[in-house]
C-alpha cells in the first residue's frame, strides 16, 4: 500500500504532466497563475510578512491573493501552495488563509498537503535528488557558496525550502545513493520514517560543515 506522501506526489506529477512541464524545467507559479483563465491573481500588501496568501474558490473564477511585501522566491512557493489548495481541496472549503507558520485554526493535514505538494511541484524529487547528490559531493570542498543557495536559485525558491526538501526527502536520497532507481524509491513521510525507526542521514549537516565527513574518516 502506497503512503499518502507517495499518492500526493503522484497527483502533483499528474498536474505537472498536464501542463507539459518536464521535471528538469523550473516552474514559475506566478506566470502559470497569471496565464490561467480560471484564476484571478491579486497582490495585497499584508501588514504581516508571514501572511503568505489566500486561495478562494469561485463559481466560475477562483482567486489567489499573494502578499506583495514578500520576495519573488517566497511568492513563487506561496503561489504553488495556493494552487495546491485549489487543485486538491476545492470541495472541502471555499477559502484558505495561509501563513508561513501554521495557525491553530488551520487544518494540519490540508496544510501539509499544500506545502508538500508545492515542494514536489517546484522541486520534484525526480530531478532534485540526482542534482543534489551531484552537487553534494562535487561541492564538498567548495566553501565559496552553500549548495542549497545554488539549488534555490535554480528552482526559484528560498534556501529554507531547499533545506526542508533535503529533510523531507532524506530517506529517498539515501535509497538513490545506494543505487535504487528513482522509479523504485519508497516514498515515506517523516512520521512514517520515525514509526519504522529509520535514522536520517545528516545531509544538511554535511552542507553546513563541508569537511565534516572527511574529518571523521580521515
Amino acid at each position: 500500500m502506497n503512503s499518502e506522501k507517495h499518492n500526493l506526489y503522484e497527483r502533483v506529477d499528474r498536474l505537472r504532466g498536464s501542463l507539459h512541464i518536464p521535471f528538469n524545467e523550473p516552474i514559475d507559479s506566478i506566470t502559470l497563475i497569471e496565464g490561467s483563465p480560471r484564476i484571478d491573481l491579486e497582490y495585497i500588501p499584508f501588514k504581516t510578512h508571514g501572511f503568505c496568501g489566500i486561495a478562494m474558490v469561485g463559481e466560475k473564477i477562483d482567486t489567489i491573493a499573494l502578499n506583495s511585501n514578500r520576495t519573488y522566491e517566497e511568492q513563487n512557493f506561496d503561489g504553488a501552495h495556493e494552487l495546491m489548495h485549489l487543485y486538491q481541496h476545492r470541495n472541502i472549503t471555499q477559502r484558505f488563509n495561509c501563513f508561513s507558520i501554521k495557525k491553530p485554526q488551520q487544518d494540519s493535514f490540508l496544510e501539509w498537503q499544500a506545502n508538500e505538494g508545492a515542494a514536489q511541484f517546484l522541486v520534484p524529487y525526480q530531478d532534485f535528488i540526482p542534482r543534489f547528490l551531484d552537487l553534494y559531493y562535487s561541492a564538498r570542498y567548495d566553501e565559496d557558496r552553500d549548495l542549497r543557495d545554488i539549488l534555490a536559485d535554480f528552482y526559484h525558491v528560498t534556501t529554507p525550502v531547499i533545506h526542508h526538501r533535503i529533510d523531507s526527502l532524506n530517506y529517498e536520497i539515501h535509497q538513490y545513493e545506494r543505487g535504487i532507481p528513482l522509479s523504485e524509491l519508497e516514498i515515506l513521510s517523516k512520521r512514517q520514517r520515525n514509526q519504522r525507526g529509520i535514522i536520517d542521514i545528516a545531509y544538511n549537516a554535511g552542507c553546513d560543515f563541508p569537511f565534516y565527513f572527511d574529518s571523521i574518516i580521515g
